[in-house]
Protein backbone atom coordinates (compact mmCIF):
# COMPACT_ATOMS: atom_id res chain seq x y z
CA UNK A 1 0.00 0.00 0.00
CA UNK A 2 2.84 2.39 0.83
CA UNK A 3 4.28 1.91 -2.69
CA UNK A 4 1.04 3.19 -4.18
CA UNK A 5 -0.06 5.74 -1.58
CA UNK A 6 3.35 7.38 -1.02
CA UNK A 7 3.81 8.75 -4.55
CA UNK A 8 0.14 9.86 -4.66
CA UNK A 9 0.60 11.79 -1.42
CA UNK A 10 3.70 13.46 -2.87
CA UNK A 11 1.72 14.44 -5.98
CA UNK A 12 -1.11 15.74 -3.83
CA UNK A 13 1.16 17.95 -1.74
CA UNK A 14 2.96 19.20 -4.86
CA UNK A 15 -0.45 20.30 -6.16
CA UNK A 16 -1.29 21.90 -2.81
CA UNK A 17 2.01 23.79 -2.84
CA UNK A 18 1.44 24.93 -6.42
CA UNK A 19 -2.08 26.18 -5.56
CA UNK A 20 -0.85 28.01 -2.46
CA UNK A 21 1.84 29.76 -4.50
CA UNK A 22 -0.67 30.57 -7.23
CA UNK A 23 -2.92 32.12 -4.56
CA UNK A 24 -0.04 34.40 -3.60
CA UNK A 25 1.29 32.64 -0.51
CA UNK A 26 5.02 32.35 0.06
CA UNK A 27 5.39 28.95 1.70
CA UNK A 28 8.59 29.95 3.45
CA UNK A 29 6.78 32.83 5.16
CA UNK A 30 3.90 30.79 6.59
CA UNK A 31 4.66 31.29 10.26
CA UNK A 32 2.21 28.63 11.39
CA UNK A 33 3.05 26.20 8.62
CA UNK A 34 0.35 23.94 7.23
CA UNK A 35 -2.42 22.28 9.21
CA UNK A 36 -3.82 18.99 7.93
CA UNK A 37 -7.44 18.12 8.73
CA UNK A 38 -9.58 15.11 8.00
CA UNK A 39 -9.16 11.38 8.20
CA UNK A 40 -6.27 11.21 5.75
CA UNK A 41 -4.21 13.41 8.08
CA UNK A 42 -4.07 10.47 10.50
CA UNK A 43 -2.35 8.18 7.99
CA UNK A 44 1.12 7.15 9.17
CA UNK A 45 3.78 9.30 7.54
CA UNK A 46 1.46 11.82 5.89
CA UNK A 47 2.86 14.72 7.93
CA UNK A 48 6.40 13.72 7.05
CA UNK A 49 5.59 13.60 3.33
CA UNK A 50 3.85 16.98 3.52
CA UNK A 51 6.82 18.50 5.37
CA UNK A 52 9.30 17.13 2.82
CA UNK A 53 7.32 18.25 -0.23
CA UNK A 54 6.16 21.65 1.04
CA UNK A 55 9.26 22.46 3.08
CA UNK A 56 7.27 23.93 5.98
CA UNK A 57 6.11 22.91 9.43
CA UNK A 58 3.13 20.56 9.29
CA UNK A 59 0.77 19.60 12.07
CA UNK A 60 -2.47 17.72 12.45
CA UNK A 61 -5.66 19.64 13.25
CA UNK A 62 -7.48 18.71 16.44
CA UNK A 63 -10.72 20.37 17.49
CA UNK A 64 -10.34 22.42 20.67
CA UNK A 65 -12.62 24.47 22.86
CA UNK A 66 -15.48 21.99 22.86
CA UNK A 67 -17.09 21.43 26.22
CA UNK A 68 -19.79 18.79 25.93
CA UNK A 69 -19.00 15.61 24.04
CA UNK A 70 -15.42 16.70 23.44
CA UNK A 71 -14.11 13.15 23.49
CA UNK A 72 -16.47 12.21 20.68
CA UNK A 73 -15.16 14.80 18.21
CA UNK A 74 -11.62 15.55 19.48
CA UNK A 75 -10.13 13.84 16.45
CA UNK A 76 -8.62 15.21 13.23
CA UNK A 77 -11.37 13.49 11.25
CA UNK A 78 -13.87 15.96 12.69
CA UNK A 79 -11.74 19.14 12.64
CA UNK A 80 -13.37 20.65 9.55
CA UNK A 81 -16.92 19.82 10.64
CA UNK A 82 -16.36 21.20 14.15
CA UNK A 83 -14.81 24.36 12.71
CA UNK A 84 -17.75 24.92 10.36
CA UNK A 85 -20.28 24.40 13.15
CA UNK A 86 -18.41 26.85 15.38
CA UNK A 87 -18.19 29.40 12.56
CA UNK A 88 -21.92 29.05 11.91
CA UNK A 89 -22.62 29.52 15.60
CA UNK A 90 -20.52 32.68 15.69
CA UNK A 91 -22.36 33.98 12.61
CA UNK A 92 -25.73 33.35 14.26
CA UNK A 93 -24.58 35.03 17.47
CA UNK A 94 -23.47 38.09 15.49
CA UNK A 95 -26.83 38.27 13.73
CA UNK A 96 -28.70 38.05 16.99
CA UNK A 97 -26.48 40.77 18.49
CA UNK A 98 -27.51 43.15 15.68
CA UNK A 99 -31.19 43.04 16.53
CA UNK A 100 -32.26 46.67 16.56
CA UNK A 101 -35.82 46.30 17.80
CA UNK A 102 -35.84 45.98 21.58
CA UNK A 103 -39.36 44.67 22.05
CA UNK A 104 -39.53 41.13 23.38
CA UNK A 105 -42.02 40.02 20.71
CA UNK A 106 -39.83 41.35 17.89
CA UNK A 107 -36.75 39.68 19.36
CA UNK A 108 -38.57 36.37 19.66
CA UNK A 109 -39.78 36.62 16.03
CA UNK A 110 -36.25 37.36 14.83
CA UNK A 111 -34.80 34.58 16.97
CA UNK A 112 -37.33 32.06 15.64
CA UNK A 113 -36.73 33.19 12.02
CA UNK A 114 -32.96 32.73 12.47
CA UNK A 115 -33.41 29.29 14.04
CA UNK A 116 -35.70 28.10 11.23
CA UNK A 117 -33.23 29.35 8.60
CA UNK A 118 -30.68 26.89 9.99
CA UNK A 119 -32.88 24.05 8.75
CA UNK A 120 -33.80 25.46 5.31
Amino acid sequence: MAEVAGPRLEELFELVGRELRRAGYDLQRLAGGVVLAGGASTLPGVQLVARQVLGVLVREAKPRGIVEGAALVADPRFATAVGLVRLGGMDQAARLARIEDTSLAARLRTFWRNITRLFD
